[in-house]
């Protein structure tokens, strides 16, 4: 807590503020302007426009670069039910890291420290198993004509257009809404921009090379948590 924020919190605590001291506040509460639009409303049009981002990016770029949309869903008929839950898993961690960043709770200080750190933790380790253990096209046979980055450099691009796109609409979402754990809210807005890179990068990326996705899947989901943690908790605070 800075020394002003103490002293204001001191002078509180005592027989009553002074005026000197409510004239601070008044200056501190003057200078922090009110959002004209509630908050919810700012989240609720967000993940309208964050699904729109991840759908026109993935589309257009599996166009351009494979002639063909979405070809990281199509799948030997072998491999359609681990498909499917594979795309359940990972729906559930990017409502759950999304859910986790945005929430605001009945009295406004989001998710609690607990379940921020949790999710910092856990979706990233989830999301890696997921994508690096028996990738889902390990066995796929492509066409002559369809080349795949052995880097993932394609794959890396479509995850931090569609990654730093969404943790700047959530940041704006949630600006000047976090009181608490800002750090890890933050970090929070993060592991969720990396997951809907994830999906993004799930739904264009045909390769099974274990090299690729580490480099092109799961890298770009730990910068943006790292990315998050770094430049978001100021956007955050009232």
């Amino acid at each position: 807590m800075e020394h002003s924020d103490r002293e204001l919190l001191q002078g509180v605590g005592t027989m009553g503020p002074s005026e000197a001291l409510r004239a601070r506040i008044r200056a501190r509460i003057a200078e922090t302007p009110a959002p004209t639009t509630r908050t919810s409303k700012r989240v609720i049009t967000t993940l309208i426009a964050v699904g729109a981002l991840t759908v026109l990016v993935t589309s257009v770029a599996a166009e351009v670069v494979y002639g063909r949309l979405a070809p990281g869903l199509a799948v030997a008929s072998t491999e359609e039910l681990r498909l499917m839950w594979m795309s359940v898993v990972l729906g559930a961690l990017t409502l759950g890291a999304t859910l986790a960043a945005l929430w605001r709770g009945r009295r406004g200080f989001g998710a609690g420290a607990r379940t921020l750190a949790l999710t910092a933790l856990i979706v990233p380790i989830a999301y890696s198993a997921l994508t690096l253990i028996r990738p889902l096209h390990l066995r796929d046979t492509h066409p002559a004509n369809l080349t795949i980055s052995p880097w993932g450099a394609r794959c890396i691009l479509i995850a931090s257009i569609v990654g730093v796109g969404v943790m700047a609409c959530f940041a704006a979402a949630l600006r000047r809404a976090a009181p608490v754990a800002t750090g890890l809210r933050g970090t929070a807005i993060g592991v969720a921009a990396g997951m809907w890179a994830g999906v993004a990068v799930f739904a264009f990326c045909p390769s099974g090379d274990s090299e690729h996705l580490l480099i092109g899947h799961v890298a770009p989901l730990l910068a943006l948590l790292g990315i998050g943690a770094v430049l978001t908790p100021r956007w955050l605070r009232p």
